[in-house]
């Protein structure tokens, strides 16, 4: 099916170009967007749209990833691509919270984004290194240092060295433990 083969083309682009162009992952997310309007596709437009969400918020505009994350509730979203909408809902709460100078916001989102991390954690692979990540996090909010320590530890030896992953790690082992060594 053309459509198809031009679809996931378009997600593979859009990947390929996440890390270094926002324009170009924009582009090829927009291009799905219309593409699957086009035709029809609910689920396609839905996957598009929350992967923009998920741009937008790593590019640091959040109301435009408000303005389409507030289209969808996990209610809304079909049950394949409901794992994509909890990661986008789950990271823009983080970001909000995290740059929220309100103190009101910051405990909504905080709130907001523990039950994000709950529900996200139920369509997370056990022991991979997302589902330690998510612990790592929750360990965070109980103010559970111990725990978060093992969780980090186990991204640490779950990721390539060299990774974006193992950088990711790493990094949280030398915020959360400065004068201690991962190994």
């Amino acid at each position: 099916n053309y459509y198809v083969s031009v679809f996931h083309l378009n997600e593979r682009l859009a990947e390929e170009f996440l890390s270094y162009s926002f324009d170009s992952t924009k582009m090829y997310l927009n291009r799905n967007i219309s593409l699957a309007q086009e035709v029809g596709d609910r689920e396609g437009m839905t996957s598009a749209e929350i992967a923009l969400a998920m741009e937008y918020v790593q590019a640091g505009s959040y109301s435009d990833a408000v303005a389409i994350m507030d289209k969808y509730s996990a209610g809304n979203v079909p049950g394949k691509l409901r794992k994509q909408y909890f990661e986008a809902a789950h990271t823009l709460a983080g970001e909000m919270m995290f740059y929220s100078s309100d103190l009101q916001i910051y405990r909504y989102q905080f709130s907001r984004r523990n039950t994000l991390r709950d529900s996200l954690l139920k369509y997370t692979s056990k022991e991979s290194y997302g589902w330690y990540d998510l612990n790592r996090e929750a360990a965070l909010s109980a103010k559970d240092s111990v725990s978060a320590r093992e969780f980090t530890s186990r991204m640490i030896s779950l990721s390539e060295p060299g990774s974006r992953d193992y950088a990711r790690a790493c990094y949280y082992y030398a915020i959360l433990f400065p004068d201690s060594d991962p190994d």
